[in-house]
């Protein structure tokens, strides 16, 4: 279950690499997807032999974290662009480890799963209304 929470952080990144892609700097869309795919080896490296195949799901949640950092510090930092700040995604991690916590208790039972769905998305709606009002 945390990987798949850190896997959503992957998906955020998408906000991110779509302002490079517009900026036309693929250069750091390039350089981002290397740092973090040699930092998931290194990381396997060192933990799968001591730790075992559960080190490789938690190496490749921490790689995907760093995919998202490098990305989001990269736009804050170097590109002096500030469209989206952390507290958006914080929330918006949060808000996927919520679901993804949830749903787990329902593995088995897909109808109730489901229901739990449809009722976070008629919950979510005012909040995400609101987060988007932020972001103008």
């Amino acid at each position: 279950n945390i990987s798949k929470c850190f896997i959503s952080i992957s998906i955020l990144s998408s906000f991110e690499i779509s302002i490079f892609s517009y900026h036309k700097k693929n250069f750091w869309i390039a350089a981002g997807t290397v740092v973090s795919g040699l930092s998931n080896i290194f990381l396997n490296i060192i933990f799968i032999p001591k730790y075992g195949i559960n080190a490789a799901a938690i190496t490749t949640a921490a790689a995907y974290f760093i995919y998202f950092l490098f990305y989001f510090l990269i736009n804050k930092f170097a590109m002096k662009n500030n469209l989206l700040n952390l507290r958006f995604y914080l929330k918006a991690i949060f808000f996927a480890m919520f679901i993804v916590f949830f749903l787990s208790f329902f593995r088995e039972n897909f109808k109730m799963r489901i229901i739990l769905l449809l009722m976070i998305n008629i919950f979510s709606i005012p909040y995400i209304k609101k987060m988007l009002k932020s972001i103008k």
